[in-house]
C-alpha cells in the first residue's frame, strides 16, 4: 500500500518538477495527489455541522406542537428526529475523525519514504549538489554521510 501511495505522490512530484524548480511546491503535489480523501472528509465535515442544527429546531417544532392540537404521528416524528440527528452526527464525526487520521498517516508515510529512497540515490560526497530537477550544481559543496544521517532523523 506505501508503495502505491508513493507511486501517486512521485508522478505528481514530477509535474511539480516540469513546471520548473522555483515553482514546485511539495504541498501542491501532495494535494494534488491525496484531495479525494480530502473531499470526502470535507463532505462528512459539512453534514455533521449542518446536523448540529436539527436538534434545536426539532426542540422547537416539539414545543409548537406541545403547545397545539397536530396529530400524534408529528409528535413521534418529531421525537424520532431529535433522536435520530445526534446519533447520525456520532457516525458521521466518527467517519471523518477516521478519514483524517488515515490521511494523516499516509501523509507521513509517502513524505518519508519518499526522503529515505532520495537519500539512497544520492552519494555522500554529491548530497546538496543535487537541484530540485536533480541536476548537478557543482559550486555547492558536498555533505558528509554524518551530515545525511542526521538530516534523515
Amino acid at each position: 500500500n506505501s508503495d502505491v501511495l508513493s507511486r501517486l505522490f512521485e508522478g505528481k512530484w514530477r509535474e511539480e518538477v516540469l513546471r520548473g524548480p522555483t515553482h514546485a511546491f511539495l504541498t501542491r503535489a501532495l494535494c494534488r495527489s491525496f484531495y479525494p480523501i480530502f473531499l470526502v472528509s470535507v463532505a462528512l465535515k459539512f453534514t455533521y455541522d449542518c446536523l448540529q442544527f436539527v436538534g434545536p429546531q426539532m426542540l422547537k417544532l416539539t414545543l409548537n406542537y406541545l403547545n397545539n392540537d397536530e396529530p400524534t404521528w408529528r409528535g413521534y416524528l418529531y421525537v424520532f428526529g431529535m433522536f435520530a440527528a445526534p446519533v447520525t452526527q456520532t457516525f458521521v464525526l466518527h467517519q471523518y475523525f477516521h478519514r483524517c487520521f488515515r490521511l494523516g498517516m499516509r501523509l507521513k508515510s509517502v513524505v518519508t519514504q519518499t526522503v529515505y529512497r532520495k537519500s539512497l540515490r544520492i552519494s555522500p560526497g554529491m548530497a546538496g549538489k543535487l537541484n530540485a530537477d536533480g541536476s548537478v550544481n557543482r559550486n555547492s559543496p558536498g555533505k558528509s554521510t554524518g551530515e545525511i544521517v542526521n538530516l534523515m532523523s
